[in-house]
């Protein structure tokens, strides 16, 4: 039996480390929750003990909060009201009571836009400032490619967009 629990604190640990590279995909508090179920499965003896559990909790949530603030303010920075952050923080409390780790994760989406429409943004940016983009004129793009492969591709595309010289 120890070794299933030890399996499923492997698991959690595994997918919380994905979930820093993956969006949507709480990282730190599966982590320690992997760390939580591996020391309540052995009984805290098996180097982890209530201590250590106490640390963990205090530095993962500081980290947390941190993570959490750092979103807000990147809202905000993006174009986001004031509203808006102050819904995002409350709609991290609310989902943090009502819904546990997904609360978490969808709280502060549902808060800030529902804030924003509530001041009187149109709908399409209120979601928007949530994603990171702030002016509407603007198309927020991510390549992961190298820069030399961005730059032909850009040359072509200018290339294709000039007149022809037969008219």
């Amino acid at each position: 039996m120890a070794i299933g629990w030890f399996a499923v604190a492997l698991l959690l640990m595994l997918v919380g480390l994905l979930g820093a590279a993956l969006p949507l995909v709480p990282g730190l508090p599966l982590v320690l929750a992997g760390v939580y179920v591996y020391a309540l499965a052995t009984g805290l003896g098996a180097g982890i003990g209530l201590g250590h559990l106490v640390l963990y909790t205090l530095i993962g949530g500081a980290a947390i909060l941190f993570g959490t603030l750092a979103n807000l303010f990147g809202a905000r920075a993006a174009g986001g009201s004031r509203a808006g952050a102050l819904g995002a923080v409350l709609g991290l409390l609310v989902g943090l009571v009502l819904g546990g780790p997904v609360g978490v994760l969808i709280g502060p989406f549902v808060g800030a836009v529902a804030f924003e429409l509530l001041a009187g943004q149109a709908a399409y940016l209120a979601t928007l400032y949530q994603f990171g983009f702030g002016d509407p004129r603007f198309v927020r793009l991510n390549f992961g490619t190298q820069r030399a492969r961005l730059e032909q591709a850009l040359e072509r595309i200018r290339s294709a967009s000039r007149p022809s010289p037969r008219g």
